[in-house]
């Protein structure tokens, strides 16, 4: 099976979602942050996390598994251009970012009734208190979340034809082996 690697619009996009997803923080509050492969693997077996993290939370968090398996899908077809999975690739393509998305509106609803709740319990004081006291989403997440999401959303484009791929970096032939005359330099 030959492989060779293609710098082309899709490939890096998608090698991009794994590298985010794996090793970037996507969230970040007080002194804790969260890497993607962290925010699912707490939403499989949330832990200490199990009175946060429930219903409909926890499944848009395990969504975020969508990411590197489709990522992977079209890195595998790609490189080894193989098309066992070739009846997956459309969807493929489109999966993170669906998945993304669905995770930044749920956790942006969570943020919402956990700052209502706060609000709730203050009581009177709650008055006095000004409405920014808890972070917002955009103070919350981190780089890594935005650029799965732009690299996400341009695998879709890429997929559903909207953007031309095309290849940015073809490499160069290495010259033909020469040799030199290392005894006598002149």
């Amino acid at each position: 099976m030959k492989t060779t690697f293609k710098f082309t619009g899709t490939n890096l996009a998608a090698a991009l979602l794994l590298i985010t997803y794996f090793f970037m923080t996507w969230i970040s509050a007080f002194s804790i942050k969260f890497t993607g492969f962290d925010i699912t693997s707490n939403a499989i077996s949330p832990g200490q996390y199990g009175n946060t993290i429930t219903g409909i939370s926890r499944l848009a968090l395990m969504s975020l598994a969508l990411v590197p398996l489709a990522s992977g899908v079209i890195l595998f077809q790609n490189v080894t251009n193989d098309k066992r999975f070739s009846k997956y690739i459309r969807i493929a393509h489109l999966a993170p970012v669906v998945a993304i998305l669905i995770f930044i509106v749920t956790y942006y609803f969570t943020l919402k009734s956990a700052q209502d709740q706060y609000s709730q319990t203050m009581g009177s004081l709650g008055s006095f208190m000004p409405k920014v006291s808890m972070p917002a989403l955009t103070d919350i997440l981190s780089m890594g979340a935005y650029i799965a999401l732009a690299a996400a959303l341009a695998l879709a484009l890429y997929g559903t034809g909207k953007l031309k791929d095309k290849e940015y970096y073809t490499p160069q032939q290495a010259p033909a082996s020469t040799t030199y005359n290392t005894q006598n330099p002149e």
